[in-house]
């Protein structure tokens, strides 16, 4: 089922990755993890073997959700981007690594879960 998968968010706003996680966990997702760096990300990447991640675009260090996203592809690991920032650049950017979907904050809380159990739906079960 797909409420066993595993997720992570990658949100460098410890309060807004928070409310991720209680929404995920309200609609009976178990298995959610959150970093709150890219560096944090990438380290857990390859222990967590999420089947879908939430990526902020922009994050604190040196490591933005646009790089996660490209370790993401190299594994067949279906991602969201999740961005306050509307610019040009970073939407050009961001398209150009097809992600399963790009929301801007701030996120409608259903329009998320559907799209998340469509990807989930669609990942193949370990």
């Amino acid at each position: 089922m797909y409420k066993n998968k595993r997720i992570i968010i990658v949100e460098d706003e410890p309060i807004v990755a928070l409310d991720f996680e209680y929404l995920f966990i309200n609609n009976g997702y178990k298995n959610i993890s959150s970093f709150y760096s890219g560096k944090e990300a990438i380290e857990n990447i390859n222990l967590q073997k999420p089947d879908l991640a939430l990526l902020d675009i922009r994050l604190e260090d040196e490591i933005s959700g646009l790089d996660i996203a490209i370790e993401l592809q190299k594994l067949n690991i279906p991602f969201i981007f999740i961005s306050a920032f509307s610019d040009q650049n970073n939407y050009t950017r961001a398209l150009s690594l097809n992600p399963s979907h790009l929301f801007y904050k701030p996120v409608n809380s259903k329009a998320l879960m559907s799209t998340v159990e469509s990807i989930l739906n669609k990942v193949k079960v370990n």
